[in-house]
C-alpha cells in the first residue's frame, strides 16, 4: 500500500527534505499570527524608530535633530526600519513596523529551518526534534520580541548559526561562524558575551564539535577557527566603531552609559560589588533561572505560584547539565554556554531587562533539546537490549517529556498573546500614544522639554525634546544624575522641564522629597487614566504588568513673572 502523503515516510515522520521547510513555515505562521492578534509594538521600538525616521529624512542618525546622541544599541535594529521608512514615506509607521515584522519572522523561521536540517543530520528523533524547534523558536519572549520591534530575531538567528557551525553539520563552519559573529555584533553590543559563551562551551567539550568525517575537532583546531572568525568579524565591525566614534564622540552607545551610571567604579569597588552579588545576593543564578523561561516582567506578579517554579526547574536542568560527567558532549557544551550567559545577565548588568534573556535562551533551549535526544537514544538502546515490556516506561518517558515541554511552551506563548493584546489596546494604543499626541498639540513650541521615564511612545508621538529618565536620549539627564543622584524631584528641580509625565507613584516620591514642586512650580494639566479598563477586563494573564502604566498625570511648568526691581 502506497503512502498517501509523499511528504511523509511510511512511519508518518516528515521526510528530511520537507521537514526544515515545514518547521520554517510553522514558526513563520505562528509568529505572524501572534503579531496579527496582538499588534504589539514595544515601548523601546519607538525610541529607536524616532532615530530611524530622522535618518530616513536626512536629519542624521539621532533622536533629536541637532544633538548627536547615540540613543540606540542595535545598528541593524535602527537601520532596517530606516530603510523601510525611506521607501514607504512619512506617516506610515504601521507599514514600516509590519515590514520589519516580516523580516524578523522570516529570520526566526530560517533559523529554525536550518536548525531542523542540522538536527536531522544528527539523527534526532521526531519528538526531541519538534521540542527543540518549539523551545527555540516559539518561546513566549522570543515570539513577542520578534514582532514588537526589538532585535531578538536577529540575535536568535545569528546565535543559532554560530551553534550550527560548531555541531559538525556544516561544510563551511568557519565561514558560517564568521557570518554569525559579525551579524550578532551589528545586532547587539554585548553579543560577544553570548557568542563567546558558545565558543567556550565547545572548547571545553571539544568532542561536541565534529568534522565532516565525524572525527572530533581538537581544541587547537577550534582555537584556530575561533581566532580566524573573530579577527574577520572585528575587521567587518570596525567601520561601524570608527564611524560611531567620529560621529557621536564615543563608540559606546549613550544608552549603555545611562543605564550603567549607577554601577560601581574602580577596580577594587567593581570586584567587591560583583563578588558580593555572586556569593551573597544570588549565588545560584536564581534571578536568571527564573526569568529566562518566564514571560516578560513576570516578577510584578499575576502568574501564580507553580508556573515560575516549573520553568525554573526546566531552566536549571539546561544551565547545569554541563556538570553531569556522563552527558552528551553537545548537550554539555550548550549547557555551559547557557550557564555563562545566565551568569552574565545575573551579575554584570545593573538591570537585566526581559528582552535580554532570549539571547541566553537559545543555548538553554538547545541544551534541553540534546538532553531530550539523550533520553530518546537511551530508550531506543534499552529497547534493543531488553524485552519491550521492560522498557515501555522509558519509551513513554522519551515521548512524555518532550510533549510536556512543547505544551508548556505553547501555553505560555498563548497566555502572553492574550496579555500583550490587552497591553497594546489599553496601555500603548489607548493611553501612551494619545498622551504623546496631546503633548504635541498642546506644547507652547517644538522646543518644549518633557520629563518622562517612558520615552518611547511619548517621545515619538510628541516629537519634543525629551529629558527622559535615566537619560537614554538625554546627556543633560545623565549629567544631572551624576551631580544630584537618582531622586526625580531633585532632577526636575534642576533641569526645569516644561512638561512632566508621571505615574501616581512617581508623583508621591516627588512630593515626599519637595512637597511644593508639583503645586508651586507645576500645574496638573491632564490625567490619562485606563485603570477602569485594566481592572474591568475579564481575562488578562499577568494583569499586574498593566497596573504600572495604567495612569499618567501630565504637569505643565508655571511661568512665574519676575518681580520688578526695587
Amino acid at each position: 500500500m502506497s503512502n498517501p502523503d509523499p511528504a511523509l515516510h511510511p512511519q508518518g515522520i516528515p521526510s528530511k527534505s520537507r521537514a526544515p521547510i515545514l518547521a520554517g513555515i510553522l514558526v513563520f505562521a505562528i509568529v505572524l499570527g501572534f503579531a496579527a492578534y496582538t499588534n504589539h509594538a514595544w515601548e523601546d521600538f519607538y525610541i529607536t524608530y524616532r532615530t530611524s525616521v530622522n535618518l530616513a529624512e536626512g536629519k542624521g542618525m539621532v533622536f533629536t535633530p541637532g544633538e548627536k546622541v547615540h540613543s540606540f544599541t542595535s545598528p541593524l535594529n535602527t537601520v532596517i526600519p530606516a530603510v523601510f521608512r525611506y521607501l514607504v514615506g512619512a506617516g506610515k509607521t504601521q507599514t514600516v513596523l509590519w515590514l520589519y515584522r516580516l523580516v524578523c519572522a522570516g529570520l526566526l523561521a530560517l533559523a529554525c529551518a536550518l536548525l531542523t536540517k542540522a538536527l536531522q543530520s544528527l539523527k534526532f528523533g521526531l519528538m526531541p526534534l519538534l521540542a527543540t524547534i518549539v523551545l527555540t523558536g516559539l518561546e513566549a519572549k522570543v515570539v513577542d520580541y520578534t514582532i514588537n520591534g526589538q532585535e531578538i530575531a536577529l540575535m536568535v538567528f545569528f546565535l543559532t548559526l554560530s551553534i550550527i557551525a560548531l555541531l559538525g553539520t556544516s561544510k563551511k563552519p568557519a565561514i558560517l561562524l564568521t557570518i554569525a559573529w559579525t551579524g550578532a555584533a551589528y545586532s547587539r553590543p554585548d553579543s560577544a558575551v553570548y557568542c563567546g559563551a558558545i565558543a567556550l562551551g565547545f572548547l571545553l567539550f571539544p568532542q561536541a564539535s565534529v568534522k565532516q568525517d565525524n572525527s572530533a575537532r581538537s581544541r587547537l583546531e577550534l582555537l584556530k577557527m575561533f581566532g580566524t572568525a573573530a579577527a574577520i568579524s572585528i575587521l567587518l565591525f570596525l567601520p561601524w566603531i570608527l564611524w560611531a566614534w567620529s560621529y557621536y564622540g564615543s563608540p559606546i552607545p549613550h544608552t549603555i552609559t545611562a543605564k550603567g551610571l549607577g554601577m560601581p567604579h574602580g577596580l577594587k569597588t567593581v570586584l567587591a560589588y560583583h563578588l558580593q552579588q555572586i556569593f551573597v545576593w544570588d549565588p545560584l543564578l536564581s534571578r536568571s533561572l527564573q526569568s529566562v523561561f518566564m514571560p516578560a516582567n513576570y516578577h510584578v506578579g499575576g502568574w501564580g505560584v507553580y508556573l515560575p517554579v516549573i520553568t525554573c526547574v526546566v531552566s536549571c536542568i539546561g544551565a547545569f547539565y554541563w556538570l553531569f560527567p556522563l552527558g552528551n558532549p553537545k548537550a554539555r557544551a550548550l549547557s555551559l554556554a547557557s550557564f555563562i550567559s545566565l551568569a552574565y545577565l545575573c551579575y554584570i548588568p545593573k538591570t537585566a531587562f526581559s528582552w535580554y534573556y532570549p539571547n541566553a535562551w537559545v543555548s538553554t533551549a538547545l541544551a534541553l533539546g540534546f538532553i531530550l535526544q539523550d533520553i530518546y537514544c537511551l530508550a531506543k538502546w534499552a529497547g534493543s537490549k531488553a524485552e519491550q515490556q521492560q522498557t515501555v516506561w522509558l519509551k513513554r518517558l522519551s515521548c512524555a517529556v518532550p510533549a510536556a515541554l512543547i505544551s508548556l511552551t505553547i501555553l505560555m506563548t498563548l497566555l502572553v498573546a492574550c496579555q500583550m493584546r490587552q497591553q497594546q489596546q489599553i496601555i500603548e494604543t489607548g493611553l501612551r500614544m494619545p498622551l504623546g499626541k496631546w503633548l504635541k498639540e498642546n506644547a507652547d513650541s517644538p522646543r518644549d522639554t518633557v520629563f518622562a521615564e517612558c520615552l518611547g511612545y511619548v517621545g515619538f508621538y510628541s516629537g519634543l525634546k525629551m529629558l527622559d529618565y535615566p537619560g537614554l536620549s538625554s546627556p543633560e539627564m545623565v549629567d544631572a544624575r551624576k551631580r544630584l543622584g537618582e531622586n526625580y524631584a531633585d532632577l526636575i528641580a534642576d533641569l526645569k522641564p516644561d512638561w512632566l509625565v508621571l505615574r501616581p507613584s512617581e508623583c508621591a516620591e516627588i512630593t515626599d522629597r519637595i512637597p511644593e514642586l508639583l503645586t508651586k512650580d507645576y500645574a496638573l494639566s491632564k490625567v490619562f487614566d485606563a485603570a477602569n479598563k485594566v481592572k474591568g477586563a475579564v481575562f488578562i494573564p499577568g494583569r499586574n504588568y498593566l497596573y504600572g502604566d495604567m495612569t499618567f498625570r501630565v504637569f505643565h511648568r508655571i511661568r512665574h513673572e519676575s518681580l520688578p526691581e526695587k
